[in-house]
């Protein structure tokens, strides 16, 4: 399954970037994100991995990112790895003017390794995406508050 979201946020691409990508700011904008760690590499150089730690319904649950290409400012694709399924996602900013940045997901779900993760994903689409979209909006309200 792949989809892409956008969002326009009232801030210079320098200081969207920062927040996107400084694992410090992120908790604080993340409500799904309880901690990072990296296991190998410079953090976000192409080839370094961490590990996630992620709020679920019922607890917490692990997630590997694998950075695939660090373009940044302009973009980075990750590939990130869960026990249900596999994604990449790719994220580009793109400067709109001086106060302005247009932030694009591409997302490819590519993978699933439990028959029920695939059934629910072509029935249910919209769920992954929400939780994209809610994502996109927690980081634009936090953007715009810290510009």
């Amino acid at each position: 399954m792949k989809f892409s979201k956008a969002i326009i946020l009232k801030a210079p691409r320098d200081f969207v970037v920062k927040c996107y990508t400084d694992d410090d700011t992120r908790k604080k904008w993340d409500s799904m994100i309880v901690s990072k760690e990296n296991i190998a590499g410079i953090p976000l150089a192409k080839g370094s991995q961490t590990k996630i730690l992620f709020k679920t319904p019922k607890g917490s649950d692990e997630l590997y990112e694998t950075i695939l290409e660090n373009n940044l400012p302009h973009s980075i694709k990750g590939l990130y790895q869960h026990k249900f399924m596999e994604n990449t996602l790719t994220t580009s900013f793109e400067d709109l003017n001086e106060a302005g940045t247009k932030v694009s997901l591409d997302v490819d779900y590519f993978k699933t390794h439990k028959f029920i993760v695939k059934v629910f994903m072509t029935l249910f689409p919209k769920q992954f995406k929400s939780q994209v979209e809610n994502t996109m909006s927690e980081f634009k309200a936090y953007v715009e508050a810290n510009a």
